[in-house]
């Protein structure tokens, strides 16, 4: 994205109370609808979306542990650098119950993140509002959003604070240049 032309806003004073950090932008979706193609736009916020994705991501499964004998010249061996063969302690990231679990996970968390993300009002069928995020992704599954949906939704979100991003990992040197 070029930011050449991006207004630079000089601040003075931050003041208490105020939004300064909060991003707001849109996500557009494909529907169709009578065979008709058209596109939607969704006002979307940034606001309390890192905060969201760090307490998702504490609750994320981890894979069982297992212990293996490992060669010390086995790919594996070289790796951890052994001196002799030895009995090691290893994630078992294959485990069955593990990857259903991470995948479960995963479709949580992306659900959690655009139903936070969604800066919208939600109404039930009666026309009263919902804030219940669980409602809310019954709602937007009712009406058909697809995992396609989700994921632009997600990347969209992410866009909203792409610049700042950048900058913290080149500040904190865990950037990729």
């Amino acid at each position: 994205m070029d930011f050449k032309n991006t207004p630079l806003e000089r601040l003075s004073a931050i003041v208490e109370g105020d939004e300064l950090f909060h991003s707001r932008g849109v996500s557009v979706v494909k529907i169709t609808r009578d065979g008709e193609s058209r596109l939607l736009e969704l006002p979307i916020r940034s606001a309390g979306i890192g905060e969201l994705m760090e307490e998702l991501s504490r609750r994320a499964p981890r894979p069982p542990v297992r212990t293996d004998m490992v060669r010390r010249d086995s790919p594996e061996g070289r790796a951890l650098r052994l001196a002799r063969d030895s009995l090691v302690r290893m994630p078992d990231l294959a485990d069955e119950g593990y990857v259903r679990a991470l995948a479960e996970h995963e479709r949580e968390f992306v659900w959690a993140v655009a139903v936070q993300a969604l800066d919208i009002e939600f109404k039930d069928s009666s026309g009263t509002p919902v804030t219940d995020p669980v409602r809310k992704r019954e709602i937007l599954r009712a009406g058909g959003l697809t995992t396609d949906h989700l994921t632009g939704i997600l990347k969209d979100v992410r866009e909203l604070t792409r610049l700042a991003e950048e900058e913290e990992d080149f500040l904190s040197g865990s950037g990729s240049a």
